[in-house]
């Protein structure tokens, strides 16, 4: 069985002009709602062991707002490929991470959303109308696997937790 954390980032600014999408950062209100985010983590025990982030600015700086709160930088690494590919792309990366124990993706919408929907075939029908209705900034999908991660291409699972700022 493998863990897999799903998380968008936080709510970022919009691009001044000239800027780069990529370059974008964290509104104010990101920033506060990853740090809330990291802490009703802590407070429903759902702390992955291994996270990989998108090498974009808002990303990044998600995962830095996270830090404050519960330090997760010892097992973080980055990949472009999560700013620059499709959902199959993410759930390629899931499955070269050869990691089981919670593995987070930290990334972007629509790929976050599609690859959360594809996996969650079974869950509690609450959480999985939640997902439905739009995967969140700073939202939180956690889907439980009944094979390695390597497999995260072929499987389907259950969606055990959907979390956003707000849920206490």
């Amino acid at each position: 069985m493998s863990r897999l954390f799903l998380l968008r980032h936080a709510k970022a600014e919009w691009a001044e002009p000239g800027q780069r999408d990529f370059d974008r950062a964290l509104a104010a209100s990101g920033i506060e709602d990853a740090k809330a985010l990291a802490a009703n983590m802590v407070a429903h025990d759902l702390i992955p062991g291994k996270v990989i982030c998108s090498s974009a600015v808002r990303a990044r700086q998600t995962l830095e707002a996270i830090n404050t709160v519960h330090d997760l930088a010892g097992i973080a690494s980055y990949d472009q490929n999560l700013y620059a590919t499709d959902a199959p792309g993410y759930l390629e990366v899931a499955a070269k991470s050869g990691f089981d124990d919670g593995l987070m993706l930290i990334g972007h919408n629509p790929m976050l959303e599609d690859v959360a929907m594809a996996l969650s075939a079974e869950g509690d029908d609450a959480l999985v109308g939640e997902l439905q209705m739009g995967f969140r900034t700073a939202g939180l999908a956690v889907i439980d696997l009944d094979a390695p991660m390597s497999a995260v291409e072929t499987q389907r699972g259950r969606l055990v937790a959907y979390l956003t700022p707000q849920d206490g």
